[in-house]
């Protein structure tokens, strides 16, 4: 399937509605904006929230990639609040970044798939700096086969900058939240 929305806006609020038939498990939206200004993506269905917000930034570029659970049979849409130009794309989860024997290095939030055996992954962070020390990072991590957010499991949730280990099952989707820069790594076992 791959790209199932793109949408384009100036500066506002734009609400955008996810109007395609929604796939079991996580879709991944994703931001962009050409100049340096305000852009902010949250999901909605009905009244509640998905994400308080999905993905937020000031920066020129990708804002990043984030994963939201849509809810079959209840209507759902993004809110886009910009100050400035913006593009959003919706994808499915088929179209997450590989994690494969190399080492990932991003800044901001990405949605990952490894498809390997169980293994060690460890992950270095450099917290963002900002006015209000803030930043934060969390690993999202769900099984194969799973497709609900309460399979989601958070095996790193830190302030701090620093290596952080944790355990892969085997196959599975990742969801890396952070303003800050990181790279992941992925040591098999056996």
């Amino acid at each position: 399937m791959g790209l199932l929305l793109e949408r384009h806006g100036s500066a506002g609020k734009t609400v955008i509605p996810l109007e395609f038939a929604v796939p079991a498990g996580p879709v991944i939206v994703e931001a962009e904006q050409p100049g340096d200004a305000f852009l902010s993506v949250t999901a909605k269905a009905r009244r509640e929230l998905i994400g308080d917000p999905l993905l937020q930034t000031y920066d020129r570029g990708s804002a990043g990639r984030a994963w939201a659970f849509l809810h079959s049979g209840r209507p759902s849409r993004l809110v886009v609040k910009a100050k400035g130009a913006w593009t959003v794309r919706v994808h499915d989860i088929g179209s997450a970044s590989p994690l494969d024997g190399s080492t990932v290095t991003r800044t901001g939030c990405d949605v990952l798939a490894y498809d390997g055996a169980a293994g060690d992954a460890f992950v270095d962070y450099v917290k963002a700096v900002d006015e209000l020390d803030t930043d934060s990072i969390h690993v999202h991590l769900l099984p194969a086969g799973s497709v609900a957010a309460r399979d989601v499991d958070w095996p790193v949730v830190s302030s701090e900058s620093a290596r952080h280990a944790f355990r892969l099952p085997g196959p599975c989707h990742l969801f890396i939240r952070t303003d800050g820069t990181w790279s992941m790594a992925v040591q098999r076992v056996g």
